[in-house]
C-alpha cells in the first residue's frame, strides 16, 4: 500500500497546532476571555463591558457604569478566581475596572 506525502491529522489536532502560533494565540487567547466574562458576569453586566483588555497577567475591564464599577471592585477577588477556573488555568493575578 502507497502512503501519502502527508498524514492524515484530526481537525481537533489541526485546530490545536494553528492556536499555537504566536500570531494567532493572543486573538484565540483574547476570544476566550471576552467568553468566558459573558459566561461568568452574565448578560446584564455585560451590557455595561465598554471593553476588556489583557497585558502581563491583569485583566483591565472598562466599565460604563460607576455604580457597577465599585460593586464589582469589592468582589474582585471572587471573579478572579472565577474567570481562572472557566479558562481552566490561572491566566489572571489582578483585575482592574476602569
Amino acid at each position: 500500500m502507497k502512503r501519502n506525502k502527508f498524514e492524515s491529522q484530526s481537525i481537533k489536532t489541526i485546530f490545536q497546532d494553528i492556536k499555537k502560533l504566536p500570531s494567532l494565540k493572543k486573538g484565540f487567547l483574547s476570544e476566550r476571555i471576552n467568553s468566558a466574562w459573558k459566561n461568568i458576569m452574565g448578560d446584564q453586566i455585560n451590557k455595561y463591558t465598554d471593553k476588556i483588555i489583557f497585558k502581563d497577567k491583569t485583566l483591565f475591564v472598562y466599565l460604563t457604569s460607576a455604580p457597577l464599577k465599585e460593586e464589582l471592585h469589592y468582589r474582585k477577588n471572587q471573579i478572579l478566581e472565577r474567570l481562572n477556573k472557566e479558562l481552566e488555568h490561572p491566566v489572571f493575578e489582578e483585575i482592574i475596572f476602569n
